[in-house]
């Protein structure tokens, strides 16, 4: 499942001396891709319908067979596959492996590469779901398209992530058309503790903006200490383009030790290849 290496990936250029640590650690990475690739990729961004309802969100699942094999030119195919590998999980790691943000990062040979070759896509895209039971770990790749409103809108609130996720990254795409203000994503300081992924009112205060601008990733470790939100967009006509990319492991949970994860994994792992007598 691995692409063809020649790509280049968005953390190509970046070491550990670009992370940031506040609020949480987490790499903006401006320019991430070579200027002649960005705009190829910007102008066969894949066909969406015309009309959307107004703050309605469409996510093409980039990494699905069936778009795939499609909805995507070459170029984006191969921006898809490089993004959904090995190479790409592993430049992360050593991205963000000194800040010991979340458990996956300190021991990823024990907990992810062992099974690297049972990896697969989201298992909603997935037209055989046999397939879904026998991954050890998945890859998420959303192609997205946020249409604009007549009204100021707060598209998502103060929250984490899904605990079974390892990291997320965001890649914006965004339009020369575009000149809409508005809407960056917003980095979180916890202010109280809670279990509730959605964060309340007096739970957090905003540490970093991060403004919606072209050829811009960021990339950070999924964590409890994670919160994140998207701001307030003043009324617009225009529609955002971005890709989300994250990976996954079903019992991986980021608010757990490394033990309990390995142990929760492992024995998930177990009862998968019994229940669907594969090789344990």
């Amino acid at each position: 499942m691995n692409a063809r290496r020649r790509f280049p990936l968005l953390t190509e250029q970046c070491d550990q001396a670009d992370v940031a640590h506040a609020p949480f650690p987490h790499l903006v990475i401006p320019n991430a891709l070579p200027q002649s690739i960005y705009d190829q990729l910007s102008e066969e961004f894949p066909n969406t319908p015309e009309r959307l309802l107004p703050n309605e969100r469409l996510n093409l699942p980039g990494n699905s067979h069936r778009v795939l094999n499609e909805a995507l030119s070459p170029l984006w195919r191969e921006f898809v596959l490089s993004h959904s590998s090995t190479h790409f999980l592993v430049s992360v790691q050593k991205l963000f492996a000194a800040t010991k943000a979340a458990p996956w990062l300190s021991q990823i040979g024990r907990l992810i590469l062992p099974r690297e070759r049972r990896w697969g896509f989201n298992p909603d895209d997935l037209a055989d779901s046999q397939r879904s039971l026998e991954m050890d770990g998945f890859w998420g790749f959303q192609i997205a398209v946020h249409a604009g409103s007549h009204e100021s809108v707060v598209p998502i609130g103060p929250h984490f992530d899904s605990r079974d996720k390892l990291f997320s990254c965001l890649f914006y795409l965004r339009s020369t058309e575009d000149s809409s203000k508005g809407g960056e994503l917003e980095l979180h300081q916890r202010l109280r503790i809670t279990s509730d992924k959605r964060l309340g009112q007096g739970d957090s205060r905003i540490h970093t903006r991060i403004p919606y601008s072209a050829n811009t990733a960021v990339l950070f470790p999924d964590s409890p200490a994670a919160i994140h939100a998207v701001g307030e967009r003043p009324p617009t006509t225009e529609a955002r383009r971005f890709c989300f990319i994250s990976a996954h492991i079903p019992r991986y949970d980021h608010g757990s030790t490394l033990v309990e994860n390995l142990a929760r994994v492992h024995s998930d792992r177990i009862k998968r290849r019994l229940r669907t007598r594969l090789p344990v």
